[in-house]
């Protein structure tokens, strides 16, 4: 009997992984014969010929370098305002209405986000530029970057902080010395080394 049930999970299994390898081939076959058409000998120019045009071509090249700042931007600010966030909703009395706030941007498709704040700095008449696209990534980011820090300050004692004021420190000096460096990991920074 307990050979049978070995044998059904095995089959199961097995099962599983053809549905799931259907599954993907089905996703991704489609995207085979470009990436293959993509590495034809163009006018003898050799293999890469294609991929070695989009450097030559300035629009695609400011297109990354503008994709590269942006990233940046957004990397470095949305966890220094998500963090400003999580503090207000630890400290202030209202946590819910803070945190409404936040994720509102996480129930409207990103497409309309990006539509609505078209339109709004079209309205104040701001011309789109670099400031406006990390305005609009940043707050499409704050919610997934605040709940991540919530998330980690979670597990932060506050006994800690009392600790720290007790032994004189202020609160910027509480939570640089010993606030922080627990919740690092959900800024997205590891812990130094030494």
């Amino acid at each position: 009997m307990d050979r049978s049930n070995t044998q059904r999970s095995r089959g199961a299994l097995v099962l599983m992984w053809l549905f799931l390898g259907a599954v993907l081939l089905f996703l991704y076959a489609p995207l085979l014969p470009p990436l293959i058409h993509s590495f034809r000998d163009t006018e003898a120019n050799g293999l890469f010929a294609n991929y070695t045009a989009i450097l030559d071509d300035p629009r695609l090249m400011g297109g990354v370098v503008n994709t590269l700042i942006i990233g940046v931007a957004v990397a470095v600010i949305t966890p220094l305002l998500a963090l400003a966030v999580a503090q207000a909703i630890r400290e202030w009395g209202k946590p819910r209405l803070l945190l409404s706030l936040v994720l509102l941007p996480l129930f409207v498709p990103g497409v309309s986000m990006g539509v609505a704040t078209a339109i709004f700095f079209k309205t104040l008449d701001i011309d789109p530029s670099l400031l406006t696209m990390i305005a609009v990534q940043v707050l499409w980011a704050l919610p997934f970057a605040t709940l991540i820090i919530m998330t980690v300050m979670s597990s932060f004692e506050g006994a800690y902080l009392e600790a720290a004021y007790l032994l004189g420190s202020n609160r910027f000096q509480a939570f640089w010395n010993i606030e922080l460096p627990h919740i690092r990991p959900g800024l997205g920074a590891p812990r130094p080394l030494l």
